[in-house]
């Protein structure tokens, strides 16, 4: 799933929370834990950095060995 894909969940999902809260419905304990859980999910999937490799760990290793074989 693309990022941009999970931000379109989390709107719907928060429209989703918002609409139920303005009506005065309460959602079921189980729907209002499984939206909690999903948000999670996608909060993670949005955030996520990417992986980058390094040649020695980290960047400013890579940096002050640039050039050296």
């Amino acid at each position: 799933m693309s990022k941009e894909e999970a931000i379109k969940l989390i709107k719907l999902l928060s429209a989703l929370e918002s609409w139920s809260f303005s009506a005065k419905i309460d959602l079921p304990v189980y729907l209002h834990d499984d939206l909690c859980t999903a948000l999670e999910l996608l909060e993670k999937i949005v955030l996520e950095q990417p992986q980058e490799k390094y040649t020695y760990g980290t960047p400013l290793l890579d940096a002050m060995t640039k050039g050296t074989p």
